[in-house]
């Protein structure tokens, strides 16, 4: 595996810097839609309340409410990338390829992520946006470190794309 690796440095030393930013996509939110969240979590809250008998869980589920209120209406992201043979840039911050074990293509609407994923189990996974046009290159470039592989989206993936956040 360290050989291979090696060879993989080797080559990916031969290979151009690849550097894009990426602009979080607008996200245009219906009356329905804030009405069907407040409705979903007003029930949640009404549930936690009288039937389950805690107060504590409602007042977590008004909370989350506020958050996902508050999420809807920020400001979009812009981000700035950088992939080179020390790793992924992400703004001024430096992610090594050695803390990552394999990565993942998803298909978004209007752009593409590629997940990260960490060696160390409670690690959180890096997620890098990016438009069609530059994927092929980027593909390779990763390819060069660490191996796609092919991976079903989780319940939750499924669930926030659904809700569209």
């Amino acid at each position: 595996m360290k050989s291979s690796r090696k060879k993989s440095a080797k080559k990916a030393k031969k290979m151009k810097d690849i550097r894009w930013s990426f602009k979080e996509p607008k996200r245009q939110y219906s009356l329905k839609w804030y009405l069907s969240i407040i409705g979903a979590f007003a029930a949640l809250i009404l549930l936690a309340i009288f039937v389950l008998k805690s107060w504590t869980t409602g007042l977590l589920f008004l909370v989350v409410l506020l958050t996902v209120l508050i999420y809807t209406k920020r400001p979009r992201d812009n981000f700035e990338f950088l992939i080179n043979r020390d790793g992924i840039f992400v703004g001024e911050t430096l992610y090594k390829f050695e803390r990552y074990e394999y990565f993942v293509i998803r298909k978004q609407k209007k752009h593409y992520n590629i997940l990260l994923m960490p060696k160390k189990q409670l690690e959180t996974e890096l997620v890098i946006s990016f438009k069609e046009e530059l994927g092929e290159e980027i593909v390779d470039f990763l390819a060069e470190y660490m191996p796609l592989r092919e991976v079903k989206e989780t319940l939750v993936e499924k669930l926030i794309k659904k809700v569209n956040l």
